[in-house]
C-alpha cells in the first residue's frame, strides 16, 4: 500500500504548493493592475480626494448623478458611461495610499449605492463594443480597487456583466481588450485557469499576422477592420494594452514567452515610433479617430516604458524613444527611410522633420467611416503627405479644415458627401514605395471617380520633391492638388512679395516660393499657385461625435488649381521642412534637384549633389540625361539608383506586390551577382524582387563599381 499511497502523497503537496503559487502570482498580477489606476507617487491627493468627494455628494439618493445622461445613444462618445468613471474615481481616492479621503464612510456607501444603480439599470449602448469592452473595462479595475469592500452580491452580478465580454474568437486590439478583461475577472475570481486562457489567447494575438489576417503585419504596420492601416487608432491600444499586460505577468507562470516579447518590441520600434513626431501620432495612422479632440500617441510612453523594463537587447532603442517624446521641442534623432507595403504608407525621418505619406489601393481599404466618425474621410488615402516640424502643426485643426483640401491630394471639387463613398479600397494596384532604409520614393496610379493621375514623393534629405502627371478630368468640378492645409502660425512669405501677406486668398504667378511656420514650398514651373491665410469655421459635430460649437481657427492653405476639363494636366513642386527664408532662397538659387521625366509613363528626379535617381516606371522604359547617363528597366517597378567611386546601391520595388524579376540596364560598370556588361559600356543587372508576404518590399543590392 505504501507504494501507492506515496506518490498520491506527494502529488497532492506538490498540487497544493502549484495553487499556493499560482495564488500568489495572481495577487502580483492583481496588484500591479491595480497600481496602474492609483495616483502616481508625489501627486495631489487632497486633489483626488476633493474630485471624489464632489462626486459623491453630487450623487442622488438613487445612486444615479443628475448630470449624467443616462438617455444617450451615441455609438462613440456614450455620455452615459460617464457614470462608470466617476464610480471608478471615487474608488481610486478611497483605496489610495495616504488619501485623504481613503476609508472614508461616506464615500464607500456613495461607491456602493453608484454600483447598485448600475447594475440594477444594466444601461446598454447599440454599439455592441460598450455592451461588451466599454463597460468591462471601467468595471473591472473598480471591482480590483475595491476588493472586499464590494458586498458578495455586486461582485457575483459584476462577474456576470464582464462575462459579456465574447473575446475567444475576436482579433486585433478587441481581441486583447477581451482578454485584458477575463485576466481582470480572473484576479476577481483568484483563479489561474481563467487567467492562464486569457494570457495564452493575448499571446496568440501577438504575432505577425497572416496574409489577409488583421493585427501586427509583417511591415510592423497595424491592421484593423479588414486590410486597413490603424497604427493610430486600434492599433496604438494593441500596443500599450498588450505591452501593459505582458509587463503585468513578468516574473509569473504567466509570463509571456520571449518570441511574444520581440514581437511587440519590434512592433512598437519598427513600426510605431516610425509613425510618430514628438507626441503626435500620424493623422494618416489614427483612422476616423482623427475626428475625436486631443488625438495623441502619448500612451505610447506607457509601452516603451513597459517593455524597457522587461530588459533585452533592444532597451537602448526603447529609452531613445520615450527620450524622444518625453523631450518637448527637441528634435528627432531617428533618420531614415521606411516603406510600409502591406499598408501602403511611407514614412520619412531626418532630425529636423517627419513627412509622411499615405496611399490606398486595390489590396488595402481606405479609412473607414463607423460609429458616426469620418463623415467627411473620402480622401484620407488619397496621396496625403503630413510634414511635422515640431508636431502641432495639424493638432485638433480638423472640424475647420476643407475637407478636399488635404494637404498632398490632386481632389475634384464636388459634393463628396452626396455621393458617399467613404472607405472602400482603392481603385488601381500599382501603389507602392521603394525604399533602401535611408532614402526612399512613394508613387501612385491614382483613380478617384473620373479622377486620374500619376502621383510621386521623392524623399531626400533636405526636401521632399512632388511630381504629378497625366491629371485627367472629364468633368465641369475643378480640380486642386493641395500642397498643405495646417494652422497659421506667423507670416506669410512668397518670392512675388517683399512684406508679408495680409490675410486673405492670394494668386501667386509661377515659378514662386512660399515660406510659412519654418517650412518653405518651391513652385519651379508656370501656373497657377493660391495660398490663404485666414479664419476657417466648423465644428466637431460635423466630421464626428463631438460638441456642435463652431469654433474659428487661423489656417494656412496652399495648393494649385488645375482648372476643370482637366486633361494631362502636371505639376511639380518641392518641400523644405526646417528651413529660413534665407536659406529658402539659397535652395531655389541652387536648384538642388532635377526633374528627368513628369509623364504618364515614368516619374524620375535627381538629386544634383549626390547624383541620386529615384524613377517611377509605370511601364517598362528608359531615362537618359543625354551625356551617356542611362537607366532603363524591361518591367514597371519603383527604383533608386546611389553611386559612388566604389560602389553602386540599388533599391527596387514592385507595387503591385507580386513576385517580378527585373533587368536594369544601368550606365555603370558593376560587378556582383545578377551583373552582365553591355556593349555599351554599361551593365545589365538581373533582380529576383520578394514574393510570398514580402512582394512589395524593397530588395536592396549594394554592387562594386
Amino acid at each position: 500500500m505504501n507504494s501507492v499511497v506515496l506518490p498520491l502523497c506527494l502529488f497532492g503537496v506538490a498540487a497544493i504548493a502549484a495553487d499556493a503559487a499560482a495564488l500568489e502570482d495572481i495577487e502580483v498580477i492583481r496588484d500591479r493592475i491595480i497600481a496602474r489606476y492609483l495616483p502616481a507617487p508625489g501627486a495631489p491627493l487632497e486633489r483626488v480626494a476633493a474630485a471624489a468627494t464632489g462626486c459623491a455628494q453630487q450623487l442622488a439618493e438613487d445612486g444615479s448623478w443628475p448630470d449624467v445622461d443616462y438617455a444617450s445613444d451615441s455609438r462613440s462618445r456614450w455620455a452615459t458611461a460617464n457614470h462608470l468613471a466617476r464610480l471608478r474615481d471615487m474608488t481610486v481616492a478611497y483605496c489610495a495610499p495616504g488619501s485623504p479621503a481613503k476609508g472614508e464612510t461616506a464615500l464607500v456607501e456613495a461607491i456602493c449605492r453608484s454600483l447598485d444603480f448600475w447594475m440594477a439599470e444594466d444601461f446598454r449602448n447599440p454599439n455592441w463594443w460598450w455592451n461588451e469592452i466599454g463597460v468591462q473595462l471601467s468595471l473591472g479595475p473598480t471591482l480590483l480597487l475595491l476588493d472586499g469592500a464590494a458586498t458578495p452580491e455586486q461582485q457575483a452580478r459584476s462577474i456576470e456583466i464582464m462575462k459579456r465580454s465574447r473575446w475567444a474568437t475576436w482579433t486585433g486590439q478587441n481581441l486583447v481588450w477581451g482578454a485584458t478583461i477575463q485576466i481582470m475577472r480572473g484576479c476577481i475570481e483568484n483563479s489561474p485557469d481563467v487567467i492562464r486562457e486569457a494570457y495564452d489567447r493575448m499571446y496568440e494575438e501577438i504575432r505577425i499576422a497572416q496574409p489577409g489576417e488583421e493585427g501586427v503585419q509583417v511591415d510592423f504596420s497595424f491592421h484593423q477592420h479588414g486590410a486597413q492601416l490603424y497604427s493610430g487608432g486600434y492599433g496604438l491600444g494593441f500596443a500599450t494594452n498588450g505591452a501593459e499586460f505582458i509587463h503585468h505577468a513578468r516574473g509569473t507562470q504567466f509570463a509571456a514567452p520571449d518570441s511574444v516579447v520581440d514581437v511587440m518590441k519590434g512592433y512598437v520600434l519598427d513600426g510605431q515610433q516610425w509613425m510618430m513626431r514628438a507626441l503626435t501620432f500620424d493623422y494618416s495612422a489614427v483612422g476616423r479617430e482623427i475626428t475625436r479632440p486631443g488625438k495623441s500617441g502619448s500612451v505610447m510612453l506607457i509601452a516603451a516604458s513597459n517593455l524597457a523594463e522587461l530588459g533585452g537587447d533592444r532597451v537602448p532603442e526603447l529609452e531613445a524613444f520615450i527620450t524622444r517624446m518625453k523631450t518637448a521641442g527637441a528634435e528627432c534623432p531617428l533618420r531614415g527611410n521606411r516603406h510600409f507595403w502591406r499598408s501602403d504608407y511611407t514614412a520619412h525621418h531626418r532630425p529636423g522633420y517627419f513627412a509622411s505619406v499615405r496611399m490606398a489601393s486595390t489590396r488595402n481599404r481606405r479609412s473607414e467611416v463607423c460609429n458616426s466618425e469620418g463623415r467627411k474621410s473620402h480622401h484620407l488615402a488619397d496621396g496625403v503627405m503630413y510634414v511635422y516640424v515640431d508636431g502641432q502643426e495639424h493638432a485638433d485643426i480638423f472640424p475647420v479644415w476643407d475637407w478636399q483640401r488635404i494637404p498632398g491630394t490632386t481632389c475634384e471639387q464636388m459634393d463628396w458627401a452626396a455621393k458617399g463613398g467613404v472607405g472602400g479600397t482603392g481603385e488601381t494596384d500599382f501603389v507602392g514605395g521603394v525604399s533602401d532604409g535611408e532614402y526612399g520614393l512613394a508613387a501612385m496610379g491614382f483613380e478617384r471617380g473620373a479622377l486620374k493621375a500619376r502621383k510621386a514623393w521623392f524623399c531626400f534629405d533636405e526636401a521632399i520633391v512632388c511630381l504629378g502627371a497625366a491629371i485627367a478630368c472629364d468633368g465641369a468640378n475643378a480640380v486642386l492638388t493641395t500642397v498643405n492645409q495646417c494652422h497659421l502660425r506667423g507670416n506669410v512669405l512668397v518670392s512675388s512679395a517683399a512684406q508679408p501677406l495680409e490675410s486673405g486668398t492670394h494668386e501667386l504667378p509661377g515659378p514662386a516660393w512660399v515660406h510659412h511656420n519654418k517650412v518653405g514650398y518651391v513652385f519651379p514651373n508656370e501656373g497657377v499657385v493660391r495660398v490663404a491665410n485666414q479664419a476657417q469655421t466648423g465644428a466637431w459635430a460635423d466630421i464626428g461625435t463631438g460638441s456642435d460649437k463652431q469654433i474659428d481657427l487661423d489656417v494656412f492653405s496652399l495648393w494649385l488649381d488645375h482648372g476643370d476639363r482637366v486633361s494631362n494636366a502636371d505639376y511639380a513642386y518641392v518641400v523644405y521642412p526646417k528651413v529660413s527664408v534665407e536659406e529658402l532662397e539659397g535652395r531655389v538659387a541652387a536648384s538642388d534637384f532635377e526633374v528627368l521625366a513628369n509623364t504618364g509613363q515614368v516619374q524620375a528626379v535627381r538629386d544634383k549633389a549626390s547624383g541620386m535617381i529615384q524613377a517611377a516606371f509605370y511601364e517598362a522604359g528608359a531615362l537618359g540625361d543625354g551625356e551617356g547617363r542611362f537607366l532603363r528597366v524591361d518591367q514597371p517597378c519603383l527604383i533608386m539608383l546611389r553611386d559612388t567611386d566604389e560602389s553602386a546601391c540599388i533599391a527596387i520595388s514592385n507595387p503591385l506586390n507580386q513576385p517580378l524579376t527585373v533587368n536594369a540596364d544601368i550606365a555603370l560598370a558593376l560587378e556582383g551577382e545578377g551583373c552582365t556588361p553591355l556593349p555599351d559600356g554599361g551593365t545589365r543587372v538581373t533582380l529576383v524582387l520578394p514574393d510570398g508576404a514580402m512582394a512589395g518590399s524593397s530588395l536592396v543590392r549594394v554592387f562594386a563599381g
